[in-house]
């Protein structure tokens, strides 16, 4: 099998060019920036993940909107695939996906309802897939 790393980052700014009103202003409901990282092992029919993604603090708002604070959610998946006789029969796949390991409290930054629903918590799905 290989074992890997991976990140990830992506990064919005954007704002109204108001010259008339005597400077800049932010546009609402810019995404924060967001950057994460994880380890990996993808076999012949292992796959396993760990990592984490990072939603950092947003206070460049717009003047109608309030500040959203930073959080980190720690996510892993495992996922195997089972051929029963040879393999040219059905696979079967079985998974689990855990999500928000640390139960950690985010808020949506671009959710008009943001300073009133906090995003999901902890969650661990199992799954099976079959393909034919």
């Amino acid at each position: 099998g290989t074992i890997g790393l991976d990140g990830r980052f992506d990064l919005v700014r954007a704002r109204f060019d108001s010259r008339s009103a005597g400077g800049t202003k932010n546009l609402p409901r810019i995404t924060p920036i967001r950057w994460g990282a994880g380890i990996f092992f993808k076999g012949d029919a292992t796959d396993a993940r760990i990592g984490f993604v990072r939603t950092e603090a947003q206070d460049r708002n717009d003047a109608f909107e309030t500040n959203t604070d930073s959080f980190t959610y720690l996510n892993a998946s495992l996922s195997h695939e089972f051929h029963f006789g040879d393999e040219s029969d059905i696979p079967l796949n079985l998974s689990i996906v855990a999500r928000n390991l640390a139960d950690v409290r985010g808020r949506n930054h671009l959710s008009f309802t943001k300073d009133e629903v906090i995003l999901p918590g902890r969650s661990i799905r199992f799954g099976a897939r079959v393909r034919f």
